[in-house]
């Protein structure tokens, strides 16, 4: 759990006020509230909403612009919501491309801090 309490999700008008004056003040709220949900996640759901988080920044980066990014994040939201309806209602397993393109978490030997 994280040492400090999650931050409040404003209401609508006061993120668009917000994103309007100043952009990067919303960027480092969204970060905050996006970082509060994956710490108060149970640590073995932790590594897959993290690759998750990286994912939808990753996008958000390669967007051209604010539209281009809803676009490609409503695009990876419904193929979530596809493959997961898919696996469970239907028992059909992810496909040879899915599994070929699904990302492993790997875990790291904690690094060695080196006498200075």
């Amino acid at each position: 759990m994280p040492d400090h309490p999650a931050p409040v999700l404003p209401d609508f008008d006061a993120l668009a006020a917000l994103y309007r004056q100043d952009p990067l003040a919303f960027e480092e709220l969204r970060h905050r509230l996006l970082r509060a949900e994956v710490d108060a996640a149970p640590p073995e759901q932790r590594p897959r909403l993290e690759q998750t988080l990286s994912l939808i920044e990753l996008t958000r980066r390669a967007a051209k612009n604010p539209m281009h990014a809803v676009v490609l994040a409503n695009r990876l939201m419904w193929s979530a919501f596809w493959r997961l309806h898919r696996v469970l209602n239907e028992g059909t397993p992810l496909t040879p491309y899915e599994q070929a393109h699904s990302a492993k978490v790997l875990a790291f030997a904690p690094r060695l801090v080196r006498p200075k």
